[in-house]
């Protein structure tokens, strides 16, 4: 029983993933729009505005702090109970074949190199060994709890886009 049961953070993170616009369903959210259940607004004076992003600048730390780590909480539930997959991501670095061979055909032989390597300044040396190889950031599907990779976006399966229309029929 309890293990279905959801908290109104949980159903709210299923309500606003899920949303029909159009003719098009979107199944998915930023991370930090989660925030929006703590503070949606804040006021200057008398006058009220939305908070467009970067809720941190709009909450005390503690603040901030306590709905982080309940977020997080409220995440992982959904995700263990199969209603959403969490998304990061990752930086890979590849080999870049290109720039190595473009520094082979330059320099004939193994010793070329070294003098030419001897000549050069710290910073171009740096930046030669550097041209090797190729950063990607690359989207990764977070599944357990190692805390390697951020969460970045809250992405519904199918369980959950049925929960999700469950929970829209009965709140109207």
């Amino acid at each position: 029983m309890s293990e279905q049961r959801l908290s109104k953070l949980q159903k709210w993170i299923l309500a606003k993933c899920y949303q029909e616009q159009n003719s098009r369903v979107f199944t998915a959210m930023r991370k930090e729009d989660v925030f929006r259940f703590f503070k949606n607004t804040y006021f200057i004076g008398s006058q009220k505005f939305v908070i467009p992003k970067r809720f941190k600048a709009f909450m005390t730390p503690a603040e901030y702090n306590r709905a982080h780590a309940t977020i997080s909480r409220s995440l992982r539930g959904l995700r263990n109970k199969g209603f959403v997959k969490l998304v990061g991501h990752k930086k890979i670095e590849q080999p870049n074949f290109e720039n190595a061979t473009a520094l082979a055909t330059k320099y004939k032989t193994q010793e070329e190199l070294q003098t030419a390597m001897k000549e050069m300044d710290p910073a171009e040396l740096i930046k030669m060994t550097n041209s090797f190889t190729k950063t990607e950031d690359v989207a990764v599907e977070i599944e357990n709890d190692n805390n390697t990779t951020k969460t970045k976006i809250v992405v519904l399966t199918e369980k959950g886009i049925q929960k999700a229309k469950e929970l829209l029929r009965l709140s109207s």
